[in-house]
């Protein structure tokens, strides 16, 4: 992870073990990502994982209706974006 992070010039910020009110936003999307995507499918192949999550994220970033902590923006419009891993 850190020699992708380094590749990509992404900075690795890692909060306490045990206090995920460090970073509210992402346990918050990981919560909702459980819940509403990975919790509700058995998912039988890699491929069919891809595009369950990638048509997630698709509603999550573009569908939703927009919160007034982005400016009432839809995240696709705003810098934040979730995209799958590859």
């Amino acid at each position: 992870m850190q020699d992708w992070a380094a590749g990509d010039g992404v900075k690795l910020r890692f909060i306490q073990p045990g206090r995920p009110v460090q970073n509210v936003y992402i346990e918050s999307v990981n919560s909702r990502f459980r819940g509403e995507c990975l919790s509700q499918h058995w998912f039988t192949g890699l491929s069919y994982l891809r595009s369950v999550i990638d048509a997630w994220c698709e509603d999550y970033n573009a569908h939703r209706p927009p919160h007034n902590a982005l400016g009432y923006l839809p995240s696709a419009k705003h810098t934040v974006t979730l995209k799958r891993a590859k």
